[in-house]
């Protein structure tokens, strides 16, 4: 197990370049490449230092000998520039140094052992990492270092059995020891470009798991979860009717005043205030909240699903909305008050719209509702007839009489008072 200060400090190297706004894609490719060149700087500084006990073996003077070492260890050292480079925001001019140079590095390596290693597998693990350190938008990027890289792969077997290498060995019996390391090496390295493009693409599918959580929230909080489903399963127009809805509109009074003299700060933390708790009345009754209009609210029951005692359940958050007002301080000389208007009937249900879409209502009792509120009282709950047959029996109101109705005609109406009992 990497102990946690560790892990912490190699997560925070491999997201080095990788930005808040960078699309989950392309910080894949970036924490890939920072892996590929953290790993390739260990192995090779690792095994430098393991190499140093082969310097030894060849026959050259002891001069000779230090400059090999001195030039291998400066080799490993580039493989940090990739690094460097995304750490200032170049992330993609960091692929391409880690990609070159590893190309680079690697003829180095078949020029330093020459027929005494098998160098040249270290271009297996390369070949692989052009197709996870560039995306999809760089995949000319791509192609150009698998390319090089297969052409270095066939440079590096021929340089094998055709060029004298610097670090000859003479023993034979230590030239299974080379093998072994560095086969161990392009091994290693295999695996880690294995493992980093495993693990980046876990975490990149975590990435999308968590947006699609947040948009399927987002989703929620504008229509209603049924409503949705039947959206995502069958993308297109949605319409229900329904013989029988219940539909409120609460208008609060006095509100255009105030905002004149309020700052756009206060006056929206009032509104939020007050709406986030007409919402939370809302389902708490099982009522669907379908949208707000300036200062007015909008909010029906029975919809999307049939839902009994729908209207019973409108009562009660209309009763709820009034000592909300009420308890809600004024930050002017003038009082906050509300106007309700509840209506009974018929409507048509649906969503409309392709950008922006909402879940919308319509239809006679909307039009009703609405009526009511305007043609209302400030601090009454005015309904309909259909509305007062249906809840008479345990209810109170108090007969307003015929009113003329904008659009309706003359109408017969109640206030709700409360409940009985």
């Amino acid at each position: 197990m990497i102990p946690d200060a560790l892990a912490r400090r190699l997560g925070a190297l491999s997201d080095l370049g990788v930005t808040a706004t960078m699309p989950p894609a392309e910080a894949k490719h970036v924490r890939f490449a920072n892996q590929a060149a953290l790993a390739a700087a260990f192995v090779s500084l690792l095994f430098a230092l393991v190499e140093i006990r082969l310097v030894v073996l060849i026959d050259a003077s002891t001069s000779h000998k230090m400059k090999l070492v001195a030039i291998r260890f400066a080799m490993s050292f580039p493989f940090f520039l990739p690094l460097m480079l995304d750490a200032r925001g170049k992330t993609e001019p960091g692929r391409r140094m880690l990609i070159g140079w590893s190309i680079v590095f690697c003829l180095f390596l078949s020029r330093y052992f020459g027929a005494g290693a098998p160098a040249h597998l270290f271009f297996l693990p390369i070949m692989g990492a052009c197709f996870a350190v560039f995306p999809r938008s760089r995949r000319r990027e791509m192609w150009i270092g698998v390319t090089l890289a297969a052409l270095g792969l066939g440079v590096a077997i021929w340089m094998r059995w055709n060029v004298v290498p610097w670090m000859p060995i003479t023993r034979p019996d230590k030239l299974v020891n080379v093998d072994v390391l560095v086969t161990a090496g392009a091994l290693l390295l295999t695996a880690v470009v294995g493992w980093s493009m495993r693990s980046n693409m876990q975490r990149a599918e975590d990435r999308i798991v968590e947006e699609q959580a947040r948009a399927e929230a987002l989703l929620l909080n504008i229509l209603p979860e049924s409503i949705a489903q039947r959206l995502k399963a069958s993308p297109g127009s949605i319409a229900d009717g329904f013989d029988e809805v219940t539909v409120m509109f609460a208008d609060l009074v006095g509100f255009t005043p105030l905002s004149a003299s309020l700052p756009p700060d206060r006056l929206v933390e009032l509104m939020d205030r007050i709406f986030k708790e007409f919402d939370e009345l809302a389902e708490r009754h099982g009522l669907e909240k379908i949208k707000t209009i300036g200062d007015a609210y909008m909010v029906a029951g029975g919809i999307p699903e049939p839902m009994p005692g729908h209207t019973a359940a409108m009562a009660e958050m209309a009763l709820g909305l009034l000592p909300i007002i009420d308890s809600i301080p004024s930050p002017t000389d003038a009082k906050l008050d509300i106007r309700v208007g509840i209506a009974r009937g018929a409507a048509v249900a649906g969503v409309i719209g392709h950008k922006k879409f909402i879940y919308d209502l319509w239809g006679d009792a909307v039009n009703t509702a609405s009526r009511l509120e305007s043609h209302g009282i400030p601090g009454r709950i005015q309904v309909n007839e259909e509305v007062f047959l249906a809840l008479r029996d345990d209810y109170e109101f108090t007969a307003r009489g015929e009113i003329e109705i904008k659009g309706k005609g003359p109408m017969k109406t109640w206030f709700l008072v409360g409940r009985r009992g």
